[in-house]
C-alpha cells in the first residue's frame, strides 16, 4: 500500500466494517461496499459515496483508478476499467457531479 492509500477514509473505516474473523468479504465489508455491493445493491451507494466525500485523498484515489484502469469506486466515482460508468453513477445529483468535476476535472 502507498502512503496515500493508508490515509484513505475507507482504510481507516475498514476496522469498523470488516470482520477480522472472516476473511471473505461480507455485505458490511469495505471491499464489498466499494466494488461488488456498489454494483449490485444501489442502497449501499449513498453510504459509500459519503465515505469518499470526507476522504482526504479523494484526488489521489480517483487518479489511481483512472491511471490503472480500475473497476470499482475510486474517489467517489464508480469506474469501469478506468472509465466513468454513467450507469453506476446515475444516482449522483448535479451538485455532486459539479463537486467532483471541480475537485478532479473529470
Amino acid at each position: 500500500m502507498t502512503d496515500w492509500q493508508l490515509d484513505a477514509k475507507c482504510a481507516e473505516l475498514a476496522e469498523d466494517y470488516d470482520d477480522p474473523d472472516n476473511p471473505e468479504p461480507t455485505k458490511r465489508s469495505i471491499w464489498f461496499m466499494f466494488f461488488e455491493g456498489y454494483e449490485s445493491d444501489p442502497s449501499l451507494r449513498p453510504e459509500t459515496n459519503a465515505i469518499c466525500v470526507s476522504c482526504p485523498v479523494r484526488r489521489q484515489c480517483l487518479e489511481y483508478g483512472l491511471e490503472n484502469k480500475e473497476t470499482g469506486v475510486y474517489g467517489g466515482v464508480y469506474l469501469n476499467r478506468g472509465h466513468v460508468d454513467e450507469n453506476k453513477n446515475a444516482d449522483k445529483s448535479q451538485d455532486e457531479w459539479q463537486d467532483i468535476k471541480e475537485i478532479f476535472s473529470v
